[in-house]
């Protein structure tokens, strides 16, 4: 976006294109290096500096060459190029203008003439053959790219990297442009559908490759009237991209283990994004398939409350779609692949409205005993390489508020982890009595639903007594049979 960075990446104050990525740099490389490279978005230096009381140049006017200078097209080309990454309309311009009368005086003019008889100045191919437009978009320049438009530039044309001026619109959240290039899908014949619209750009905040789709893209960056925008032209809000470059195969094949917009939109915490996405129908049972992570887990991992609240209105709500089969877990229980589940992440990131929003959708699906013993298994599960319960990650973060809440659902506070550590001993280290005296009060509580549900010892030895003295009565009952009947035989042999 020029020489500032992008208000619209991913992490703030950083750009997600790559351009831009590189403006911040070079910006604080000017004061030494007396050339820059092509494609810079840093104006060029401006020669020594002058000590007289002059008013200084306007920067911007310096850079165009007097009209009176000659120029060969190949130049034009080139200074075409840097005023549209500057932004500069009134340049860009004054260029097409001087490009478009003929230049006797040029040594290659016939042969630029000729050239340029097929591409027109507006459709040239710079750095990684990006058209005026494609750069225009990457930098963030809204005018110069809808000045573009209007001069005929190929809306849908793309680079080397697949990306396209649509892309890099949505992904930077420029409204007008969108809508231009939109206005053209309808009416332009050899144009890609907005889902195959799948390039690659670059994310110098997590200094990584990312593939995106113009949905993926202005869902990533919150930019939801885009989002909008896109949905109402035809893009499919379902639609799985694999993110990672790197994991893809071919964008012919079926991508039904990337991420999608409502992942992205929840990972990223914009909540009106989510918001619509929900509105239209999103899957949220879809995960990525490189994590296994929902909507949900994303939103719970990074800690995006209210994103998380609307997922699970959306999957506990009474009138949700059956859009699973699946109906042997909630889907809003189902863990990753470490076995983490939306409640140890909200735990450890004191999440305390989404922890109470899932506590009560566990208890609202009780309705027999195995629901009970489920609804513990979930509370208490164990994940990651520490096998952490979710009240052991909430004491370690000191959540305590999400502890209390935990404890008062049932959570095992003696529950160890991979190294032997508990919630109890934890809780001690923090010397938090409040917490500890619940800790006992909840282990009393079970000791005593356990002597209730079983037989106390000494009924137990009362009952083998009685067992036992049963059977020295009927043994000597036996006996005493046994007797009479001997004493029986011997009389009747006497007689």
């Amino acid at each position: 976006m020029g020489g500032f960075f992008s208000r619209n990446s991913v992490v703030p104050h950083q750009p997600l294109s790559i351009v831009a990525a590189s403006a911040a740099p070079q910006n604080a490389k000017s004061k030494r290096n007396k050339h820059h490279k092509f494609n810079t978005l840093v104006p060029e230096p401006q020669g020594p500096v002058q000590l007289s009381q002059s008013p200084k140049p306007n920067p911007i006017a310096s850079k165009i060459p007097p009209t009176n200078e000659l120029l060969t097209r190949a130049d034009l080309r080139v200074q075409f190029l840097k005023a549209v990454k500057r932004g500069n309309v009134a340049e860009m311009a004054d260029l097409l203008q001087r490009y478009q009368q003929p230049s006797p005086y040029s040594p290659d003019s016939h042969e630029d003439e000729s050239e340029e008889s097929v591409e027109e100045l507006v459709n040239i191919r710079g750095m990684w053959e990006s058209t005026p437009l494609i750069s225009a978009a990457q930098y963030a320049h809204c005018e110069a790219a809808l000045w573009l438009l209007s001069h005929g530039a190929k809306p849908h044309a793309s680079n080397e990297k697949s990306v396209t001026a649509l892309l890099l619109a949505s992904l930077e959240g420029l409204t007008s442009v969108v809508v231009e290039l939109l206005r053209t899908i309808n009416s332009t014949v050899e144009v890609s559908p907005i889902d195959k619209q799948i390039g690659v750009v670059y994310n110098s905040a997590a200094d990584v490759n990312v593939r995106l789709s113009p949905l993926l893209a202005s869902s990533m960056n919150g930019h939801s009237e885009i989002a909008r925008l896109l949905l109402d032209h035809g893009a499919a809000v379902n639609q799985q991209v694999p993110t990672t470059v790197g994991t893809e195969t071919s964008l012919s094949t079926d991508n039904s283990r990337g991420s999608t917009a409502l992942i992205l939109a929840s990972r990223y915490g914009h909540a009106d994004v989510v918001a619509l996405l929900l509105l239209r129908q999103a899957d949220y049972t879809l995960v990525d398939g490189t994590t296994d992570t929902s909507p949900l887990l994303s939103a719970c991992e990074r800690g995006h409350e209210e994103c998380a609240l609307l997922l699970l209105r959306a999957m506990t709500s009474e009138s949700k779609p059956p859009l699973s089969i699946d109906t042997e877990t909630e889907k809003w229980q189902v863990p990753n692949h470490q076995g983490f589940t939306p409640l140890h992440f909200a735990a450890a990131n004191g999440l305390l409205h989404v922890c109470n929003a899932l506590l009560s959708a566990l208890k609202d699906q009780q309705n027999c005993l195995e629901d009970e013993v489920m609804a513990a298994a979930f509370v208490n599960a164990r994940a990651g390489a520490r096998r952490e319960s979710a009240l052991l990650l909430a004491v370690r973060k000191r959540q305590h508020e999400v502890a209390r809440l935990l404890l008062e659902a049932g959570a095992d506070a003696e529950l160890a982890d991979r190294g032997g550590n508990t919630a109890t001993q934890v809780l001690a280290r923090n010397k938090q009595d409040a917490l500890l005296q619940l800790c006992e009060a909840a282990i009393n509580k079970s000791q005593r639903q356990l002597s209730r549900e079983s037989p106390a010892v000494e009924d137990i030895l009362i009952s083998a007594d009685s067992e036992s003295h049963k059977e020295e009565e009927l043994r000597s009952a036996e006996s005493h049979v046994v007797n009479v009947n001997t004493e029986v035989r011997v009389g009747g042999d006497e007689r």
